[in-house]
């Protein structure tokens, strides 16, 4: 069985935030977890909040077949998921960018991100637009 992070709304036997996924093709499958999680731990280090990273997480449109995974790390041709190290990374980068705008996070400027995505979508430039999800407070710095 595939779990989600949405938020359930009864409490049970899973864990908190994790509801069973009633679809397939979600960036959930253990790939795709281990960029979330990846994307989380960045997020913590970076001094935000787990709850506010994983409440604004499960906000996202989690669907490969959707913007920005279809092609990136979803083959919507052979309907399997594609994990080169490259798109993997760009992937955690467009997950950390689409939820705090911050460039040192994501390790790239928006200029860059776009024109990587771009290039692996075999696209223009202008035809690709950052994510622009929930966007997490920014954490206050600790003196």
């Amino acid at each position: 069985m595939e779990y989600d992070f949405r938020v359930s709304s009864s409490p049970g036997s899973l864990p908190s935030g994790l509801v069973p996924c009633t679809t397939s093709g979600s960036l959930y499958r253990p790939a795709g977890l281990m960029i979330v999680v990846e994307v989380i731990k960045t997020l913590i280090d970076a001094g935000y909040k787990l709850e506010d990273v994983v409440q604004a997480i499960a906000k996202i449109p989690m669907q490969l077949a959707n913007e920005p995974w279809a092609g990136l790390l979803w083959d919507v041709t052979n309907r399997r998921m594609i994990m080169s190290a490259d798109n993997r990374i760009l992937a955690e980068r467009l997950l950390a960018y689409g939820l705090t705008s911050d460039e040192d996070i994501a390790g790239r400027t928006a200029r860059e991100l776009r024109k990587e995505w771009a290039g692996i979508l075999v696209k223009g430039i202008r035809s690709v637009a950052l994510p622009s999800w929930v966007r997490l407070k920014i954490p206050r710095k600790v003196s």
